[in-house]
């Protein structure tokens, strides 16, 4: 029988199927707004503090900045390269930066957002398949669990990517038990950005998993209606066109990077992906395990029901699929980031709230209004619990990022440096430099940091604070550093001259101790009756400009 539809998805949907009427509520706008604000008292502290000092994120940063700064929609540059994600969380981060101005807080929003959305997904989704206790259970499973925290504060493209797949997900389950016309294009409009958010990946994974749902239903002939040419079109039209627009603009290093590298490669492990997948085949199980406890409890439950002969219903075949499908895509595939495991967050967290509000349903007949009162009492109480564990689960993530950020802060450096070296030019760095840690200092200079292998005599330049004292010994002159662990820098001026100055005979010897930890190396150079390559005052340190 032809389903009616009364209203617009995700609005109010009800479908006649044979005898069974189903019907999904209008969601109302108490839990968008309710789940807004939870997002915006847990998350506000957090997106301001620590500063951006990691290369994930300084990664995406500079690709703003070049949005915001020279304009660069199609593809724009980080620290003059390429950069290796496509545009959706870039550009959504750069709309917000033109209307707010570009800060920490701007550039780690379009997580926040998008986790808000997840999370109105994940009501959605719960609400239909279990009811109103279900769903309030589902997102308070989903806000205690750490991966879902950690990268809704995290200025990287995977949670823009995990509210694409759950809308993608959430609009096929609606259209397969509605056949409304609204669900399939919504599913459509997500997949077509899953793929600008990460590739081709965010079209894989709702690919396959409906492929195989509807295999294990024996439905195969739904993918006939499912099909639309029109929504098809549209949405290559997106994709192919920034693909088509940014090879244009990049070429063949454009491919070289985002389709082979970023794709191919890392899938199969081919050139530096080779090391990541050697040895770690069953790293994202056991990830799947640890990161997400104690909701993978309910997992495990799930098999013991089956073992005792319970059946599962169509939503919780659908919902195993989903998790089951992005955890073999990514075991099998040499990546190996826990971050990836984030698109099955929701799928589980439902789970985890049908099986919490099982624990609640109570006695019908007489007994109703009581078993209702106690049910309302038990799901408060489960409710107040889940709440108090999403509050530690947050301020235990919220302290270990402001632990390794104390140990490793640039911004005493940053400041030293913009004082030293004014102006936005470009700031050379020491070949030895890795290439994630220019990154960093690109960012939070707001001024471009390229590998240089010769420097101008008199200039500035930066050098890992493992080679300072090479540097030193050649005669350049320290200017600032940032403290003295092994992946912090150093500030300093080539020699004046056409040829290099040595300071003392004894620095012949210095290729002996190079990358030996900083104490270390100030002994050894104290042995060679060298200089002390960090003394209380040196002329031409910062202590004496």
């Amino acid at each position: 029988m032809r389903p009616r539809t009364a209203g617009r998805f995700p609005f109010t949907l009800a479908a006649e199927i044979g005898d069974v009427w189903i019907h999904v509520p209008r969601p109302h706008v108490f839990p968008a707004v309710f789940l807004g604000a939870v997002a915006t008292f847990a998350f506000a502290w957090s997106l301001h503090t620590p500063p951006v000092d990691h290369h994930g994120e300084a990664r995406e940063g500079l690709v703003v900045q070049a949005i915001v700064d020279h304009g660069e929609w199609i593809l724009p540059r980080r620290n003059g390269e390429l950069p290796s994600k496509p545009p959706l969380f870039h550009w959504v981060a750069g709309g917000a930066a033109l209307a707010f101005g570009l800060s920490d807080v701007v550039l780690r929003l379009p997580s926040a957002v998008a986790a808000w959305g997840v999370a109105c997904l994940t009501f959605a989704l719960a609400s239909t398949v279990g009811g109103t206790a279900t769903a309030w259970l589902s997102v308070g499973v989903l806000f205690g669990m750490v991966p879902f925290l950690t990268s809704a504060i995290e200025a990287r493209v995977d949670m823009v990517l995990t509210a694409c797949t759950t809308a993608a997900f959430t609009a096929f389950f609606f259209w397969y038990r509605s056949r409304s016309p609204y669900a399939r294009a919504f599913l459509y409009a997500a997949v077509s950005l899953a793929v600008l958010a990460k590739g081709p990946v965010g079209a894989v994974l709702p690919g396959m998993a409906i492929l195989l749902f509807l295999g294990i239903q024996r439905d195969l002939q739904s993918l006939r209606p499912l099909w639309s040419w029109p929504s098809f079109f549209i949405a290559a039209l997106f994709d192919l066109g920034w693909y088509a627009l940014a090879t244009a603009a990049g070429g063949r290093d454009f491919i070289a990077l985002q389709v082979v590298r970023e794709n191919w490669s890392r899938f199969v492990g081919d050139a530096e992906f080779q090391r990541t997948a050697r040895g770690h085949t069953l790293r994202l199980p056991m990830l799947l395990v640890t990161q997400f406890l104690p909701w993978t409890a309910t997992l495990a439950w799930a098999v013991v029901q089956r073992f005792r002969g319970a059946r599962a219903d169509v939503a919780e075949r659908f919902l195993h699929v989903w998790w089951m499908v992005v955890l073999a895509l990514f075991t099998v595939g040499a990546g190996k980031r826990p971050a990836y495991l984030l698109p099955a967050a929701p799928a589980i967290a439902v789970l985890a709230g049908r099986a919490l509000a099982s624990v609640t349903s109570g006695a019908t007949g007489p007994r109703r209004a009581a078993a209702c009162s106690s049910q309302r009492i038990g799901l408060a109480q489960i409710l107040a619990v889940i709440a108090i564990f999403d509050v530690g689960a947050l301020t235990t993530v919220q302290l270990v990022r402001e632990h390794k950020a104390r140990r490793h802060s640039l911004a005493a450096f940053v400041e030293r440096v913009r004082d030293i070296v004014p102006g936005d030019g470009a700031l050379p760095a020491d070949p030895s430099m890795r290439a994630s840690d220019r990154m960093v200092l690109a960012y939070r200079l707001r001024r471009s940091v390229r590998q240089q292998a010769s420097h101008a005599p008199g200039l500035p330049f930066v050098v890992p604070a493992t080679g300072r004292l090479e540097k030193w010994c050649e005669g350049a002159t320290l200017l600032a550093e940032s403290g003295g662990a092994a992946d912090d820098f150093a500030l300093m001026r080539s020699p004046e001259g056409v040829a290099a100055r040595r300071r003392d005979a004894a620095c012949t010897d210095v290729a002996s101790v190079r990358g030996v930890a900083e104490p270390t190396v100030q002994a050894v150079a104290g042995l060679l009756g060298a200089p002390d390559p960090n003394p209380t005052q040196t002329p031409g340190r910062p202590d004496a400009l």
